[in-house]
């Protein structure tokens, strides 16, 4: 009886399904060795950094400054103070009048004073007085050679002083009427043979004088004096040349008369002060005309 409790305690030990523990026996099935499989929620965790809480790198905006597509800006000069395209012979400007009312001063002409339209000999002139600037129409770039040709009528008291007519070219983009060409009509302005007299002057791109000529004596404002008669001025200019004429008289033909590379843009009147009365002279121009040659 013995042997058979102690026999079935040794089966009932050895038998498949139990192991001995530390705290008695544990039930295993098959009695097989036991793998312990790790839970994969217990692994450790490669956590990756969310890519919105990274640190954020701000890069500059580009400025904009011409559109994505945008060609190259070609920037034009002002057609007006360019030098123009000419050939000889081409009529560069021109002031007859002809559409201006009587009584008002030329269209697109400036002063500094007045001047008045008015009709003399059924044709419209330019009635012009002392201490007082008339600047025309002329906007373009002279070429390097072109003739000035205008009309003066001139009516005055022989024996008194009277204002002179001054015809100036000069460089708005430059000191104002600098440089350019003075051509100054004197009447009375001469002696006793010769009562009248022009003179010629010019000046450099800083204002200063460049060349002025010796008065020449001349008597045709005395000659035509209250006749109503147009005396015509011709003045001609090529590079640095510079010719001109009263009526078919030459008075001036100077080489280098003006500087290198002057370009001249602007032409005007300019009628002196001589503090006398406005009956002693009546004066008008017409018949304005530039043309390249």
């Amino acid at each position: 009886m013995k042997k058979f409790i102690f026999i079935s305690g040794i089966i009932l030990i050895c038998s498949p399904g139990y192991s001995q523990t530390d705290t008695g026996f544990s039930n295993n099935p098959k009695g097989l060795p036991i793998t312990v499989k790790t839970d994969p929620k217990a692994l450790p965790i490669t956590v990756k950094p969310d890519p919105k809480n990274l640190p954020i790198t701000v890069k500059p905006s580009p400025t904009k400054t011409t559109a994505p597509n945008a060609l190259p800006i070609t920037v034009k000069n002002d057609p007006r103070s360019l030098p123009i395209t000419v050939k000889p012979g081409d009529k560069i400007f021109s002031a007859g009048f002809f559409d201006d009312a009587v009584g008002e001063m030329p269209a697109n002409w400036k002063t500094n004073k007045m001047g008045e339209i008015r009709m003399v000999n059924e044709q419209k002139w330019l009635r012009i007085s002392e201490s007082t600037d008339y600047v025309t129409g002329l906007t373009n770039t002279l070429p390097d050679s072109y003739k000035i040709e205008f009309d003066v009528l001139a009516d005055f008291n022989v024996g008194q002083a009277v204002p002179y007519i001054t015809l100036t070219l000069f460089n708005k983009g430059e000191k104002f009427r600098e440089p350019g060409i003075w051509f100054t009509l004197a009447p009375n302005g001469g002696n006793s043979q010769q009562r009248d007299k022009v003179q010629l002057s010019t000046k450099k791109i800083n204002g200063t004088n460049h060349f002025t000529a010796p008065a020449t004596l001349i008597k045709t404002f005395s000659e035509k004096n209250k006749a109503k008669s147009p005396i015509h001025v011709t003045l001609t200019v090529n590079k640095q040349n510079v010719k001109a004429w009263i009526d078919s008289e030459k008075v001036y033909d100077v080489a280098e008369a003006l500087p290198e590379n002057i370009k001249l843009n602007r032409m005007g009147f300019e009628i002196s002060s001589y503090g006398g009365e406005r009956t002693n002279y009546d004066y008008y121009i017409s018949n304005i005309q530039i043309t390249a040659l």
